[in-house]
């Protein structure tokens, strides 16, 4: 599911959404990934994809992550775990937020918090029953969804310096001449390796938000953003279909250990951006 990015929505609830979503995911995200290098023994690119999916947005910053890591085969078992074990938080924490009589905009700000996916975040706050907490879940994940481009670009540039400098070290390690010579190793550029990483989607993201909130009426917006979900989803469907044709059940049992590891790290990664999720939603909303 996705929303409009409608900026007479966003301008008075945005700066609590940036407490909310930009104090902690970073950091997480980082920790996270080394957790489950250094404990999991996972390797680097999938803890880092696992994490992103984890703590910025699912499936899209999955993708992102795996595009900036030249890593796109490593998306799979990320995007499947995020979308099977993402359904228990939707049904779950909405009652445990009516359990604890959280408010509606404290509520609405962890579910735009915590919960993974964008589509994910609006059925968890209309399972809540608040219109109120419905507006700030959606404010709060969009201000979260434009992390995947700082933190796309980020990490995009640090993987491209170290596989680089991985290759002059191999490449300089060849005693022989004729053998030097003979190695593919090619420089290229720096800024076309790092644009040939960054995810494009991010660039049609902001441009869509530019494009909707100044060329469409505001009396025609909600006529758009009806038509842009209906595809949206038509495209969101298709792609979690490939997704699934792409998945061989032989090659799941081949990798049964690494699919634990990850299902462990997803689950420490879920319940640490549970609470410090809700401590930073109670702060912006209840305290500021």
């Amino acid at each position: 599911m996705k929303i409009s990015i409608d900026f007479e929505v966003l301008k008075p609830l945005a700066p609590r959404a940036l407490f909310v979503s930009w104090i902690d995911t970073p950091t997480l995200f980082v920790v996270v990934a080394i957790i489950g290098t250094s404990w999991l023994k996972i390797d680097l690119q999938t803890a880092m994809i696992m994490s992103g999916a984890t703590f910025i947005c699912g499936s899209s910053a999955a993708i992102a992550l795996a595009a900036s890591l030249g890593a796109g085969s490593k998306s799979d078992l990320p995007i499947a775990i995020i979308s099977v074990f993402t359904i228990p938080s939707i049904i779950a924490l909405p009652y445990i937020a009516k359990a604890l009589n959280i408010s509606a905009k404290v509520a609405g700000a962890w579910f735009g918090g915590c919960v993974d996916s964008t589509g994910a975040v609006i059925a968890a706050a209309t399972i809540y029953g608040d219109n109120v907490a419905v507006e700030t879940s959606a404010v709060v994940k969009m201000v979260q969804n434009v992390l995947i481009g700082p933190i796309s670009v980020g990490v995009a540039a640090v993987w491209t310096q170290r596989e680089e400098r991985r290759k002059r070290e191999l490449h300089s390690t060849l005693e022989d001449d004729s053998l030097r010579a003979k190695s593919d190793f090619k420089p290229v550029p720096y800024r076309t390796l790092l644009w040939s990483r960054f995810p494009k989607f991010v660039l049609g993201f902001v441009l869509t938000a530019v494009l909707f909130n100044t060329v469409v009426p505001s009396q025609d917006r909600e006529l758009v953003n009806s038509f842009s979900f209906m595809v949206g989803e038509w495209y969101s469907t298709m792609s979690f279909v490939s997704i699934g044709l792409g998945l061989q059940f032989h090659e799941l049992r081949r990798e049964a250990r690494l699919l634990l590891k990850l299902m462990t790290l997803y689950a420490i990664a879920q319940l640490v951006d549970i609470l410090s999720t809700l401590g930073l939603a109670y702060v912006a909303f209840e305290l500021i």
